[in-house]
């Protein structure tokens, strides 16, 4: 069995910190990840908001597919009409001109694809 240091130096932040600030990891040598759990932290938050945007940009998006969607209902377009644009189903879209549920970032990044397509062609 591995003996454990007290104390282990984060890759990240350079700090010397207790081995209780590191979680496990079982591929490293000494069983504790290589950076520390809020040095993680930051870089899980980092990736995440590169990938999907931050919280204002999704809201953004979230608001203008629904004032998109309420667009075309006062076009009297029906809801099979506005799935098929949409790339979503009827009973989601319902929901979401209901406000009883929210839009969600699947349903808006499902959209956004399905206009990267048509734009293209």
């Amino acid at each position: 069995m591995l003996s454990r240091r007290l104390v282990k130096r984060c890759s990240k932040c350079k700090n010397n910190l207790p081995d209780s600030a590191y979680s496990n990891c079982q591929s490293a040598k000494d069983g504790l990840n290589h950076r520390c759990d809020e040095c993680n932290r930051l870089v899980a938050r980092t990736h995440y908001a590169k990938k999907h945007g931050t919280t204002q940009e999704r809201k953004e998006k979230q608001e203008a597919f629904l004032k998109y969607i309420k667009s075309l209902r006062e076009q009297d377009w029906t809801l099979n009409r506005i799935a098929e644009a949409t790339g979503l189903d009827e009973s989601s879209i319902s929901y979401y001109l209901s406000g009883n549920r929210k839009v969600g970032t699947q349903a808006v990044k499902k959209f956004e694809e399905r206009l990267g397509l048509e734009r293209s062609c």
